[in-house]
Parts: structure tokens; C-alpha cells; sequence
């Protein structure tokens, strides 16, 4: 029996489809084995008269049954079929931009080629190319893009929004197409960018690599004017096992200016590294809140590891390199950035 029961609590409500509509689906898919051509029909009327309520109603049904019967399979198809279910979630005015990422994340398993879909839907409505695309728009589609795709397959979608005129969309572009490639090339032209937000991020974007080039590339980046910037590159440094930036981030703590400290504050407790505790409880007596507040949330984060020797307060040489040393370690990797914006 297909009902509209209780949801999982990670899956967004989806209340606001209109009750006659989520009546109507639900009654045409429970007789759809009994008379298909009405029941398609019905369907039909419910998608040219209220298009979003159907989504809704239709994705609800979809997420809270595991029944497969004959109507399911055609809702389903129907679903991850044409624009109804990007249409759904480029609209920010029926699914927030919260709600639409839960619902991606739920919906991403069924529908594997769900980011393309959602990026050829940005890119018809802005007549085919994405560089004019409004920006509301492509701040949504690359965030929900962010929550649900390695990238691997959309750099020729990427290169777009990276040429886009909003400084905004241009930072988010180059993080999600760091992700896609380790084009090397292309992350070191961000990050001679004038805009601190797009160095930022291109340094994020190389998180999780041990390669040499990539490490002199941090290390470089850690001599930039943004704050942002640095804190970034020793937390990618770190994730990559360097010692001396463990180091330099510990000393980071004793910056004049807050905005550094808060953010050395954040980027130990990414580190998932137990040695930063004691530095982390000499903030929490910081005389900015800030920062008090951020090495707290920190510092709960680290109660859990295993306590291991404090981190050096001077600089120590970095361990020699091995002959394997360019390949890529595994870290525990931040759950986004601090420093992240747009």
C-alpha cells in the first residue's frame, strides 16, 4: 500500500505541496495498475496545473515508500524525467536552498546524473551559456552542485561560471573545479587572483593532496596578504602531515589580530589533531569572544581523539622526503571551510 507516511528526519519537509494535489497523485498512482491511461492522464492534468505542488508531492511519495508498483515506477520515471525535478530546485521561492541540498543528497542515488541535469537546466534558462546566468541562480546550483557531485565530469560547465562577471560565483567556480582536476596550472592563476575570496578558495580546493608541487603551492600561499588566505594553506599543509605548519599554526594563536586568531582557532579543530588542545584552552581565555568562542567549539571537537604530545611552540625541521612522498594522503577533511563564502 503507497502512502504518504512520516519521513526520515534528514529528509526536508516537503508539506507545502498543496493537500489536493499530494490527493490526487496519491489516488492516481494507487490505481494506476487498474487503469493506467487514466491515471497518466490525471498526472498530466496535476503537472500543467500545479507543476511544483506535483514535484513535491511526487519526490515525498517517491522517498517514503519502497513499494514498486507500477504507478511508483512511472512516478519515478517521471520524476527523474525532463525539468520537472530541476525546475524544483533551481526555484527558491517553493524549496529553500537548505531543504533543496537534503533533498539532492536523498535523491542523488536515484537520479546518478542529477548535477549535469541541474546545470543544463541553469544553462537553457540562460540561452545556453552559464557566464550570464543570473547570480542568485548560479550561487544556488553550485551549492547544491558542492553538496552532491566530485566534479569530476563538470569542468566544461565550471570554466563558465568561472568567467562569470560575479566575483562571488567566480570563487565557488574555482573550488568546485579544483575538485574536478588537479590542473595545477589553472589553481596557481587563482591564486594570483587580486580577489582574497578566489585565492581562498583555490587554496581549499587543494586540501587533501601530498604532492610537491601542491605543498610548495601552500607554502607559497602562506605568505599571502589575506588571512584568509594563510590559515587556509596551513590547514591544507597540516591535512598533509606537515610538521612545520603545525608549528605555524600553534604561533598563529599569538597574532595581533583577532580575525587570525579565530580563524587559527577553527583550522586546529579541522585538523582532528589532539596537540592542538593545549593551545586551543589558552584561547578560550582570549579577551575577544570570537575567538573565546570558536576555540571552544574547537577544542569540543578534539575532546574525542586520543590524546597524543603537545604540538612543538617552535618551528621543527619537515621530515625528509620519501621516495613515494608525492602521492596522495587520506586526511580526515574539514566539513567545508571557515573561510568559505558564497
Amino acid at each position: 500500500m503507497i502512502g504518504m507516511g512520516p519521513q526520515s528526519t534528514d529528509v526536508p519537509d516537503l508539506t507545502q505541496a498543496k493537500k489536493a494535489t499530494s490527493d490526487a497523485l496519491l489516488d492516481a498512482i494507487t490505481t494506476f495498475a487498474a487503469n493506467p491511461t487514466r491515471a497518466i492522464r490525471a498526472i498530466g492534468q496535476l503537472h500543467a496545473s500545479d507543476p511544483s505542488g506535483l514535484a513535491l508531492a511526487a519526490v515525498r511519495m517517491v522517498l517514503s515508500t519502497g513499494d514498486k508498483s507500477p504507478g511508483l515506477q512511472y512516478l519515478i520515471g517521471l520524476v527523474t524525467g525532463g525539468s520537472l525535478l530541476t525546475d524544483l530546485f533551481l526555484n527558491p521561492r517553493v524549496l529553500p536552498l537548505v531543504a533543496a541540498v537534503a533533498l539532492a543528497r536523498k535523491l542523488a542515488a536515484l537520479e546518478p546524473l542529477l548535477e549535469i541535469r541541474l546545470l543544463r537546466n541553469a544553462a537553457a534558462t540562460a540561452g545556453g551559456d552559464l557566464r550570464s546566468t543570473d547570480s542568485v541562480t548560479a550561487l544556488r546550483v553550485l551549492g547544491l552542485v558542492d553538496a552532491i557531485s566530485d566534479c569530476g565530469r563538470l569542468s566544461s560547465y565550471l570554466v563558465q561560471f568561472a568567467d562569470h562577471r560575479d566575483p562571488k560565483v567566480r570563487s565557488k567556480a574555482a573550488l568546485l573545479l579544483g575538485r574536478s582536476n588537479w590542473n595545477l596550472t589553472r589553481i596557481e592563476a587563482s591564486l594570483a587572483s587580486t580577489d582574497a575570496r578566489l585565492r581562498a578558495n583555490a587554496v581549499e580546493s587543494l586540501w587533501g593532496s601530498g604532492q610537491k608541487e601542491v605543498k610548495r603551492m601552500l607554502w607559497q600561499a602562506t605568505e599571502d596578504p589575506s588571512g584568509r588566505v594563510v590559515v587556509n594553506a596551513l590547514l591544507g599543509l597540516c591535512l598533509a602531515g606537515d610538521r612545520e605548519a603545525q608549528s605555524r599554526l600553534a604561533n598563529l594563536s599569538e597574532a595581533a589580530d583577532p580575525v587570525l586568531r579565530a580563524g587559527a582557532a577553527w583550522a586546529m579543530g579541522e585538523t582532528a589533531d589532539p596537540r592542538f588542545s593545549d593551545v586551543l584552552e589558552k584561547l578560550e581565555q582570549d579577551d575577544v569572544a570570537r575567538v573565546r568562542t570558536m576555540a571552544e567549539n574547537s577544542r569540543n571537537k578534539l575532546r574525542a581523539v586520543t590524546v597524543v604530545p603537545a604540538v612543538p611552540e617552535t618551528p621543527v625541521e619537515p621530515a625528509p622526503e620519501e621516495p613515494d612522498s608525492e602521492k596522495p594522503v587520506t586526511p580526515i577533511m574539514p566539513q567545508g571551510s571557515y573561510y568559505r563564502i558564497g
